[in-house]
């Protein structure tokens, strides 16, 4: 486990030495959660105006079979259900558009940041890096999830295989972000080869030194999140709630130095 001795070595020096830079990379990432709130919320409930448009006419709709079969129509707010559908379809790919855009530029800029603080140059080698190997990841990911939305609404998925298909795309995304992180963690390298290799050399071959410190990152950020958690369902002061709040971002921040340091440590 020296690898993960010289990753805390490395992450303390950064931080010390580049103690404005990492400043800004909070403020920083404070804004990226902000925004991406204020984004989940609004369409959120543009998301939720439209499927109630959709309920709503299913709700009062005819489901006799006499009637039915006596040609008495299914419903009269066919229209007002297509138009909610279509709606709602609309405001979802937007929300994923936005939210992919808002996260993939202003998390980039963090991961520039936090490589400045290791001495890393090379901004743009980086960023090409940066946006190549999150297109190549996700777009395919969302592109699926849109689909098997989709399905699902218009019932070429049954409800009780939806439950499946979630957990066969959440085990998809997890494997998807994993290789994303090991790519993050590599936008140093100027060769596009050596870059893709880097997944593999890494990524697979030095599994065991990727993942324990995948695993606490993710222990940090679940204490985070399980801080906020408990702010938001007891009374607590205010403060409370802010210092938690800020003890998360410390942790995603501080969770990227230490990714970087620990697995630049190893040896490829």
């Amino acid at each position: 486990m020296s690898f993960l001795k010289s990753g805390v070595k490395a992450t303390a020096k950064a931080i010390k030495k580049h103690k404005l830079m990492f400043i800004g990379a909070i403020i920083v990432q404070i804004l990226l959660v902000i925004v991406l709130t204020y984004t989940s919320l609004n369409y959120q409930l543009k998301i939720m105006e439209g499927a109630q448009n959709v309920v709503e006419p299913l709700q009062d709709a005819n489901y006799d079979q006499e009637s039915l079969e006596a040609g008495q129509p299914f419903t009269k707010d066919i229209l007002q259900i297509y138009t909610g559908y279509k709606e709602m379809m609309k405001n979802i790919t937007e929300y994923i558009l936005w939210l992919s855009g808002i996260f993939l530029l202003v998390n980039g800029l963090i991961w520039i940041m936090v490589y400045k603080m290791f001495g890393k140059k090379g901004i743009l080698n980086m960023l090409g890096k940066y946006i190549g190997s999150s297109i190549m990841l996700m777009v395919p990911f969302f592109i699926v999830c849109y689909y098997i939305l989709k399905g699902f609404l218009s019932l070429d998925i049954a409800t009780e295989s939806f439950a499946l298909v979630i957990q066969m795309v959440s085990v998809l995304f997890l494997v998807l972000y994993y290789f994303l992180l090991i790519g993050f963690s590599q936008l140093y390298i100027k060769s596009w080869k050596k870059f893709f290799k880097a997944y593999w050399s890494l990524g697979i071959k030095k599994i065991v030194y990727a993942v324990p410190v995948l695993i606490i990152n993710s222990c940090f950020i679940f204490l985070g999140g399980y801080l906020i958690y408990l702010t938001a369902m007891n009374e607590v002061s205010l403060w409370v709630m802010i210092l938690a709040a800020i003890f998360l971002v410390l942790i995603f921040v501080i969770g990227k130095i230490f990714w970087i340091a620990s697995l630049n440590s190893v040896k490829k």
